[in-house]
């Protein structure tokens, strides 16, 4: 189930930011790292007890699941991608679905018998309240967003400068932030 909820999210990302082919470039590039260190860390970080491998494997995937959606949204912000209300509640609802089950998880490791049923109880609260959320979100009907046909010229030359300044101080940004990170002699 866990790695259906992460193809789901990884679905989700890729229609958030598909009209967008340059950040969604960028957006893979960060993410992956970001989610590979994520998962890394949640297991070297773990017990090491062998009887709580698959609770520790399972809070490194939960946490990877939630470091992308919030880094999926965060990018979402910052480059002023335009998400609607469904898809943000969707992805809302996938992140406190995983921060739930890696807090379970982490709170079942440590109290494994007397936590059991509550656990299980916990669980299933957490994810009717995503389900809530999603229903929430999808309660209208979607809009299915069709190919448009391309403007006229008039309105291309009349936006076209004003998309390449904004492109040329995305680049300019981008190219600083690599520079200041690049070691100087």
């Amino acid at each position: 189930m866990i790695s259906t909820r992460a193809l789901a999210v990884a679905e989700v990302c890729r229609h958030l930011l598909k009209r967008y082919r340059g950040i969604w470039a960028l957006a893979w590039r960060l993410l992956l790292p970001c989610t590979a260190l994520v998962f890394v860390y949640s297991i070297v970080a773990a017990t090491h007890v062998w009887e709580f491998a698959p609770i520790v494997g399972e809070r490194a995937l939960e946490l990877s699941i939630a470091a992308v959606v919030v880094g999926v949204l965060l990018l979402t912000r910052y480059y002023d991608v335009q998400v609607n209300a469904a898809d943000r509640l969707i992805a809302a609802g996938f992140c406190l679905y995983s921060c739930f089950c890696a807090l379970n998880d982490t709170i079942l490791e440590r109290y494994l018998g007397r936590y059991v049923a509550l656990w299980n109880l916990l669980r299933m609260l957490a994810f009717l309240a995503s389900q809530l959320i999603w229903i929430w979100a999808l309660r209208n009907p979607q809009t299915r967003v069709s190919e448009e046909e391309p403007p006229p010229l008039g309105v291309y030359k009349s936006v076209a400068p004003l998309i390449n300044l904004h492109l040329r101080s995305l680049s300019d940004r981008l190219s600083q932030l690599l520079s200041s990170k690049s070691p100087r002699h």
